[in-house]
């Protein structure tokens, strides 16, 4: 799916039969690791183990104290999230939208989604796949701007005619005719 990295979350550490207990945290990730690497995640390099309590929100914004936790050396949630490289966009590669949601507004069909991949403009000529149906740009939003051009990265709102409301469901992609995914 594209996932890089993961951030495996062992909550309820603050719960009163576990205490923050090393063993118990050791024992979740020695279970998990094996699930981990039968799906092709490199458990050393590419996974992340965290402890934190949900409930408290204690190793979340702001790491563990040492008197709750004295085992726990790494860093909470949100600097685990900050120091992760940005993910890398593709503006001259097909156009890829993932559809969130669509609805209608004063006739016209609007599709909402991240541009993952491409750069799209009102010219494109696009296919909603998996059905494969062509379907003609009439207008890109982003941020509720109205624009000539949208590139990879910007939550977009395509105005589309060609297809109904009704053949259009979330997890269908926009693709270059040209270019379509698999």
């Amino acid at each position: 799916l594209g996932i890089s990295h993961l951030i495996v979350l062992i909550n309820k550490m603050d719960e009163k039969t576990v205490k923050w207990d090393e063993e118990r945290n050791n024992d979740i990730v020695k279970r998990m690791s094996p699930f981990l690497k039968k799906w092709g995640y490199n458990v050393k390099k590419d996974v992340i183990f965290c402890p934190c309590s949900g409930y408290s929100g204690e190793n979340l914004l702001e790491k563990v104290s040492s008197s709750v936790c004295n085992w726990y050396n790494g860093p909470a949630l949100l600097d685990i999230l900050d120091s992760l490289s940005p993910v890398e966009r593709d503006s001259e590669g097909g156009i890829r939208i993932p559809i969130l949601t669509k609805f209608k507004d004063m006739g016209s069909v609007c599709i909402l989604g991240k541009l993952e991949s491409g750069t799209l403009s009102t010219k494109s000529k696009i296919v909603m796949m998996p059905e494969n149906i062509p379907v003609k740009v009439v207008e890109v939003l982003v941020d509720e701007t109205e624009c000539s051009k949208a590139s990879a990265g910007e939550n977009v709102l395509v105005k589309v005619k060609g297809v109904e409301e009704d053949d259009i469901h979330p997890g269908y992609v926009l693709c270059e005719s040209l270019r379509p995914c698999k």
